[in-house]
């Protein structure tokens, strides 16, 4: 299972804001911006012998225009991803249809939208941000972060929600949909044609 790390990539240029002429998200990186396009590549090789490389994929992403807005439409790319992959996705913000996918074999790309403004602090981003879920197990989920670092979930309002081994964390259904809970959708779910 490959791990990308969208901090990695700061001199690869990937311009957002396509819509607005001069914005200054036109100069954004990888780093700045990419967690979308990591996401979608972690989740390819999850789910078939097949490699998406990441500069491949934010090619993808700027011909279908899905870096049009903030960072990456995933309504627009995912189902670009889905087709080029045998795959099928569907979206949700039911907890329970994201535990299906992931017990069925699928892969699901989740959709954190930060702090909200009743005073909630975004566990996985302040913002917005894509993170990976691959498994559940015992109401307990393991994430690909592509904006992992080491000190990430050591602020105060953090603390406790997220348990890090390596590249993999492992955080609670609550924490997910309290994270997801101000984007719709919050899930983008993908499956194996193959397995339908």
């Amino acid at each position: 299972m490959i791990f990308i790390n969208q901090n990695d990539y700061p001199n690869d240029p990937y311009p957002t804001h396509m819509e607005l002429p001069e914005h200054p998200s036109h100069n954004n990186s990888i780093a700045d911006a990419g967690c979308g396009l990591c996401s979608a590549c972690m989740m390819v090789d999850r789910l078939t012998m097949e490699t998406l490389p990441l500069l491949e994929c934010r090619d993808i992403s700027m011909a279908c225009k899905a870096n049009h807005d903030s960072g990456t439409n995933m309504l627009v790319l995912g189902p670009v991803i889905a087709e080029k992959y045998d795959l099928t996705m569907t979206t949700s913000n039911d907890i329970e249809d994201l535990k299906k996918c992931l017990h069925e074999g699928g892969c699901a790309i989740l959709n954190p939208g930060g702090d909200h403004e009743d005073g909630y602090v975004g566990v996985f981003t302040r913002g917005g941000h894509y993170i990976v879920a691959i498994s559940e197990k015992d109401d307990e989920f393991c994430i690909l972060d592509p904006a992992i670092r080491p000190d990430k979930f050591d602020i105060p309002e953090r603390k406790g929600k997220v348990r890090v081994a390596g590249n993999f964390c492992y955080t609670s259904s609550k924490v997910i949909l309290e994270e997801c809970s101000n984007r719709d959708p919050g899930f983008y779910l993908f499956r194996r044609n193959s397995d339908l």
